[in-house]
């Protein structure tokens, strides 16, 4: 958004000052430790999930697709998990140790008619044997239509949610809003906890 509104002022020659300003915060955010320090600071909210101090007082686990690669996967035929690489193994962990269902939501903006759910499906089919351990919710396309899924069909249950640390105060302001019962289960740690002054683009 900053590199966009900076283009358009340049292109419309608007607002010099504006456009220093503009033009500092990108490269503060490109090239320092900023970029670290904000996923960081999200990060941290809340502990990574630890399948060894885990009780398993939830009825199913939720995994948020992650946007994984249907092109690469159906051209290749292996599994591009993109950003859901993380959620799909620990719920798999998760569901081998707890023997609970797992619902994915395939939380899909392609407009096309191949959703992601199609990578998912084809990673369960590999690691879970039995069909129906698994629920596929491939309506779903952002976060808030996973959490009204749950509520219209397993309202009294209490869900373990895996998904990207960064995304998880979103998703728990959602359950919140949808009283559901939760479990918070964050991965796909981006930022550099151990040094979180550091410099680096790999945030992605």
């Amino acid at each position: 958004i900053l590199i966009i509104t900076l283009i358009l002022l340049y292109f419309f020659r608007k607002l010099k000052n504006i456009q220093i300003v503009l033009l500092i915060t990108i490269l503060s955010i490109f090239f320092s430790p900023l970029a670290n320090i904000i996923v960081y600071s999200l990060e941290r909210i809340n502990s990574p999930g630890n399948i060894n101090n885990l009780e398993f007082d939830f009825d199913k686990i939720v995994i948020l697709s992650g946007n994984e690669n249907i092109q690469k996967t159906k051209k290749f035929n292996h599994l591009y998990l993109g950003g859901s690489n993380n959620r799909l193994l620990e719920g798999i962990r998760i569901h081998n140790k707890s023997k609970k269902k797992i619902i994915f939501s395939g939380s899909s903006l392609t407009k096309s008619h191949l959703r992601e759910v199609y990578v998912a499906e084809k990673f369960f089919a590999e690691f879970i044997s039995d069909n129906n351990l698994v629920i596929i919710d491939n309506k779903a396309k952002n976060t808030e239509d996973t959490f009204l899924f749950l509520k219209k069909n397993f309202k009294n249950e209490k869900y373990l949610i895996v998904t990207s640390a960064m995304h998880m105060q979103r998703c728990k302001l959602l359950a919140i809003k949808n009283e559901i019962n939760y479990i918070l289960y964050p991965v796909d740690f981006r930022a550099n906890h151990e040094n979180f002054f550091k410099f680096s683009l790999n945030l992605g």
